[in-house]
This record gives C-alpha cells, structure tokens and sequence, in this order.
C-alpha cells in the first residue's frame, strides 16, 4: 500500500512539472511523507505467502527433515518457526497464493502435505521466487 502511495505521489510530482505549475504543500503533508518514508526504511517486510512444508512437536523430526530439504533442494532458503508446542518449516516467499501455487507442486513431490500459509516476507525474498 505504502509503494502504491509512492508511485502516485511521483506521478503526479512528474505531471506538475510537466505543466509548469507549482504545488504549495501543507507542513502537515510533508511530515506525513517524511513519517511514511521512515516507516518504510525500517519495516521493509509484507503479508505474503509461504510454503508450509512440516509443523510438528518434535524437535528431531524437524531437524531431519530441515536437513534432508537442504540436501533436495540447496537452492531453496528454509525458515524454521517455533511456536510452543509446534516447529514450523516453511520456504518460499510469494506475494499471492496463486503465485506460491507451483512451487507447492514443486514441494508436494517430496511433501505431500505441504501447504500455502501467510507469512511476513522481507521484500528482497519476493524477488528470489519469481
């Protein structure tokens, strides 16, 4: 949302100077913009979807399967999540379920009950999937 609001500000910035014409703008706006883009250099992480491959309550399992998905897959970075009892292993980084769908096929070969989940993503991951 915050990007969107970038890229209309720049748009119409780039259109005001096309016409010639001056914008005076409200100190209030200005701190606004100011306090949008300091937010967005320190929280540089979005609501997206991963690939749930294993949510257990044995450490051990998790850890065996953690290994054996790096051995599969060495080019595929894998988060581990622990929320007392559960050890969560995900992978993967999407921006829509849709586009987490062929890499759950990809993972289901080998993880039959892999699933899509909602996740926090760093925006730098997105890129590593496409």
């Amino acid at each position: 949302m915050n990007r969107v609001l970038q890229i209309v500000f720049i748009l119409c910035l780039g259109f005001v100077t096309v016409t010639g014409q001056s914008i005076v703008e409200d100190p209030a706006v200005t701190k606004m913009m100011e306090g949008f883009v300091e937010f967005n250099k320190t929280h540089q992480t979005i609501r997206g979807w991963r690939i749930q491959i294993l949510v257990t309550t044995d450490r051990r399992q998790m850890e065996a399967t953690r290994k054996e998905f790096e051995i599969i897959y060495p080019d595929y970075k894998m988060y581990y999540q622990h929320e007392n009892p559960f050890y969560h292993l995900k992978s993967g980084a999407f921006i829509t379920q849709a586009a987490a769908r062929p890499f759950l096929r990809l993972m289901q070969e080998n993880y039959a009950s892999a699933f899509v989940v909602s996740d926090e993503i760093d925006l730098e991951e997105v890129l590593l999937y496409q």
